[in-house]
């Protein structure tokens, strides 16, 4: 390094006026990387320099490492993974080497690339921007030399897919064990052994997989350090600057909010957000938290049958196919489900208006108490909790509501539950429970609380007429439920018609030639064709849940499929030019949002019992047999590190 500048290596400032240096005028030969690195130092000090007139100053920052020198790191630290060697770079001919300006090193294919990556067995701790216990060594400026004595040494547990468990970082602080047990119930976490050697874990010290742990993430949230992380089953999480985008989870009438981390436009991580939390906190459920990883089977292309199995084809195939079959003498039929948006059903409704047939529903979507729910648009739904001071469960709930009911019962209000099944974990919590619903009062300040999708019609009728309307808080399956209500669809008919459209539904109406939108290939070969609908992440939009909610999507994967969807409809002459963008829907669904501030729940009319149901008419949507097969992993457990990696 003879005649190099000499800089601070924080700021690359030279000491001598305005003058910076970095690279090989202050390295000497290195590699370009190091070059970047200088550069970026630079940029940042000079920006702070040419703002505020000073340079920025050395922070201490708290590092903990397995040692001081990759040399001094224990080979035991590595023993869980298995030993693959590098992979030799291919490089051009000595000969051209030597007589061309050929670039030396011809590149990896993509399956050595790959292959190579994965060889990469550290990325440095998931938490390390935020951890608790760092923060503290830094504003404390800690130095570990000070601090030598025993150390723990765990195995990191790898066997959850969804849940990494390391105890060497943890701090003993019990969060995750009062969280699993006094908020959610499912209690599988504890303390094992006593003094130095205390450790969390779950009993015996067994897998989470083998416990009946609900894989919900509260424990996750809740943990101050990198003791317990998320896993993603498509991609190896990482510290790294990652992308945020604020919007609402569309798989249940909740709406709970939820921040999505993408990194490079993949999604890898969907949590509660710290600074602008919603009405459900830190609270998600397994569908919140880890369903969403089904999106990487969700259909890009359209499907057509053909010889009784789906086969890929293009939309502009799928075009054709539509022109084809479209002639003067048609009839239709256009369907929608509470489980797409506002935005397409809106769409929905225009074709259906276009074409000269009854905006419908498959029947099942459809119920008695329709008429008496309050609509009425609200960012928070599950604020009439804090009306009452007993709250009265009739059957299953959703687990982000449970948790909510449940906070509200540890200020001192009473929990009463109806028929809830002896292995539920929330029933731990009842203050009281009745074996049927004419044992329990309705009293002014009890709220009965159900979800229409899980328990049968007839009973949900029973509570309505034993309790009074404004006493009863209805919730759902369905992600755009009050939305549906909104549009007032008509019963689907069995008439028999040439094209039967569904949005987010199988057409109920008798067709040869049925035709779906759905984010997911349906379990039926009942459509002929299946045009890829986007989900609650591929679109901007707008949906009403449960006691009108009001949700907000952002297409935080940047989809591109409602435009392509538009496009098809406008070129079938179903929908204007005007039309097919999704602004001009995203406008629609905010002025039908705004009409419904005025919306007014008619008085109960009598009912009867006899014409309702006993069956229990559970969610269908697409994503359903999805998340059932996600959740059913939790399960299973990973049986090699490098599954995880």
């Amino acid at each position: 390094r003879w005649q190099t500048a000499i800089v601070d290596e924080y700021t690359m400032h030279s000491g001598l006026a305005n003058i910076f240096a970095g690279g090989d005028f202050q390295r000497g030969a290195a590699t370009a990387i190091e070059a970047i690195a200088d550069g970026r130092k630079a940029a940042e000090a000079i920006t702070e320099y040419l703002l505020k007139g000073i340079l920025p100053q050395p922070r201490f920052l708290f590092n903990s490492k397995k040692a001081n020198k990759v040399a001094d790191v224990s080979p035991a630290e590595y023993e869980i993974y298995s030993k693959s060697p590098r992979i030799r770079m291919p490089e051009i001919d000595l000969a051209t080497a030597r007589s061309t300006f050929t670039e030396v090193e011809k590149g990896y294919s993509e399956l050595q690339a790959r292959a190579e990556a994965s060889r990469c067995i550290e990325c440095g701790c998931q938490v390390n921007t935020n951890c608790a216990l760092r923060n503290y060594c830094t504003d404390y400026h800690v130095d570990r030399e000070r601090f030598i004595g025993g150390i723990s040494r765990h195995p990191i547990d790898y066997s959850h897919p969804y849940i990494l468990r390391d105890a060497n970082k943890c701090i003993n602080c019990a969060r995750c064990i009062r969280t699993c047990a006094e908020i959610q119930g499912a209690n599988v976490l504890g303390f094992i052994y006593r003094g130095f050697a205390t450790v969390m874990a779950p009993e015996f010290g067994e897998s989470l997989t083998q416990t009946s742990c609900l894989s919900c993430g509260k424990c996750i949230d809740v943990c101050p350090v990198g003791a317990l992380v998320e896993r993603n089953l498509h991609y190896k999480l990482n510290p790294a600057e990652k992308d945020k985008v604020l919007q609402d989870c569309g798989l249940c009438g909740m709406g709970c909010k939820i921040e999505a981390e993408l990194q490079g436009g993949e999604l890898v991580r969907i949590t509660t957000p710290e600074d602008a939390p919603g009405f459900n906190g830190k609270n998600l459920c397994f569908k919140g938290r880890f369903g969403w990883q089904g999106y990487k089977d969700n259909l890009q292309t359209p499907l057509l049958l053909k010889d009784g199995a789906y086969r890929e084809i293009s939309f502009a195939e799928a075009l054709g196919v539509l022109q084809s079959k479209i002639h003067a003498d048609n009839s239709y039929s256009v369907e929608i489900s509470p489980h797409i948006t506002l935005e397409e059903m809106l769409v929905a409704d225009r074709i259906s208006r276009t074409l000269n047939c009854p905006l419908s529903a498959p029947g099942h979507y459809i119920t008695f108490s329709d008429a008496y729910l309050d609509i009425k648009p609200k960012e928070d739904a599950t604020a009439k909790l804090q009306n009452y001071q007993e709250f009265v469960i009739l059957g299953p709930l959703n687990r982000s509501l449970y948790s909510l009911i449940r906070l509200q019962q540890r200020q001192g209000k009473k929990l009463i539950t109806i028929g809830l099944p002896e292995d539920e974990a929330f029933a731990r919590f009842a203050d009281l429970n009745y074996p049927d619903l004419y044992s329990v009062e309705a009293t002014a300040g009890r709220l009965f609380i159900y979800n229409q999708n899980r328990i049968p019609a007839s009973l949900a009728c029973k509570l309505w007429q034993h309790v009074p309307a404004q006493n009863i808080m209805h919730s759902s399956d369905y992600m755009n439920h009050s939305g549906f209500l909104a549009m007032r669809p008509h019963v689907a008919k069995q008439d028999e018609v040439t094209i039967a459209l569904g949005f987010g539904t199988i057409p109920t109406a008798v067709s040869g030639f049925k035709v779906m939108l759905s984010p997911y290939q349906p379990q039926t070969t009942d459509c002929q064709l299946v045009l890829p609908g986007p989900n609650y992440l591929q679109i901007e939009g707008h949906a009403l849940g449960d006691g009108g909610k009001i949700s907000h999507f952002m297409n935080p994967l940047k989809s591109t499929i409602f435009g392509e969807l538009s496009r098809i409809f406008y070129k079938l002459g179903w929908i204007s030019a005007a039309t097919a963008d999704i602004p001009f829907w995203n406008n629609y669904a905010t002025d039908i949002i705004a009409s419904l501030s005025q919306h007014k729940v008619p008085d109960l009319q009598e009912l009867s019992i006899d014409t309702h149901s006993d069956e229990i008419v559970a969610s269908d949507c697409p994503m359903e047999a999805e998340l059932q097969r996600l959740y059913a992993l939790r399960k299973t457990p990973v049986k090699t590190v490098e599954q995880y990696t």
